[in-house]
């Protein structure tokens, strides 16, 4: 499994389509890459010299967008979309069946055979793709996951020891919440697994709305903890880490393609993480997992496809309990005592403490 920052995926996504068009195009010469973006500068055989934009006008992270290049630009789209009339510098191109079909091959190849794909790639290139998950593995971010009493006091699923789950939308409590659909109408609920946690362990709401009006709990996590793990499991597929957006406006519900494919990744990208502006107060940070398929094992240790939800053990950091909590002593599945935390009211203003 490959896990990449949210920032960092329409980088990768032109980088797998410029190495892709540059193999398929043999008449067809790299000058200057320009990373980060989607443009290259590049030299035809004919000698004549022109700006590739792939997907989309020239885009840059750091500018919206750049609109006078001192030679022609030639932009390539996979559908007829864009309209250039008043541009006379630009002209527009489409992408060929044999793009398109390999685009897709190499963008899979990437994700679910890294290794093999990277062997292929230069090593600026493979640069690329190895920096978003050092800078994830870098960032010393916490996070947190709040709990109800019943789950910490029983531990049935192991959640006192570090348990946490990748689930199906579908048990979500926003019916909003990554709901959309292929081409065809069929749902695309099953391509995801999603876990949702949040760096604020102080929220007066979710203390009162998760975790049982401030008698249950809240777990702390280092996000590298959660990330050398996906890493360590043997699971395919892309896994796409990030703060989620909020907005009045529902993002695209419906892809132009009728079946899963990774060109359609910023489509999955804004449906996994858009939610309604009232969600807010939450912060929520998600690590959304995106695969043709599932695998996982029952409670019989039997092999399941696509099972409701993925589990992996991580560390936890803290133990922290709500200010109505009653001091419960709360136990792992070894019979190990779990010191805890408490959180206090404060006295002047509406705030959660630490105690002292």
């Amino acid at each position: 499994m490959i896990i990449i920052d949210k920032k960092d995926v329409d980088s990768f996504r032109y980088t797998i389509a410029k190495i892709v068009f540059l193999r398929i195009n043999r008449d067809v010469k790299l000058i200057e890459d320009f990373p980060n973006s989607n443009v290259m500068l590049v030299k035809f055989d004919n000698g004549e010299k022109a700006y590739i934009s792939l997907f989309r006008k020239p885009h840059f992270r750091n500018k919206k967008l750049v609109d006078k290049f001192n030679m022609a630009i030639y932009i390539y789209y996979q559908k007829k979309s864009y309209r250039n009339d008043n541009e006379t510098n630009i002209q527009v191109r489409h992408f060929d069946k044999e793009f398109n079909k390999s685009i897709n091959s190499n963008m899979e190849e990437a994700f679910y055979h890294t290794d093999k794909f990277l062997f292929k790639l230069s090593t600026k290139e493979r640069d690329l793709f190895n920096s978003s998950l050092a800078r994830i593995n870098e960032e010393s971010l916490l996070l947190y996951r709040y709990l109800s009493v019943a789950p910490v006091r029983e531990n049935l699923y192991k959640e006192v020891d570090g348990v946490i789950y990748f689930s199906n939308p579908k048990s979500f409590n926003d019916p909003f919440d990554c709901n959309a659909y292929f081409e065809n109408n069929l749902s695309m609920s099953e391509l995801f697994r999603v876990l949702c946690l949040t760096p604020n362990r102080k929220s007066i709401l979710m203390w009162s709305y998760y975790s049982q009006n401030h008698t249950g709990y809240c777990f702390e996590y280092q996000a590298s903890d959660i990330v050398s793990e996906l890493v360590r499991s043997n699971m395919t597929g892309l896994c796409i880490v990030g703060e989620v957006g909020y907005s009045t406006k529902r993002p695209p519900q419906k892809s132009r393609v009728s079946e899963f494919s990774f060109t359609d990744i910023s489509f999955y990208i804004d449906v996994c993480f858009t939610k309604y502006n009232e969600w807010e107060h939450e912060h929520e940070y998600r690590y959304v997992i995106i695969s043709k398929e599932y695998r996982g094992i029952d409670a019989n240790g039997n092999e399941v496809i696509n099972p409701p939800r993925i589990n992996f053990t991580v560390p936890i950091s803290n133990y922290y309990q709500g200010v109505n909590g009653e001091n419960h002593i709360v136990k792992d599945s070894q019979g190990r005592v779990i010191p805890i935390k408490r959180l206090l009211k404060h006295n002047e203003i509406y705030e959660l403490i630490d105690e002292n």
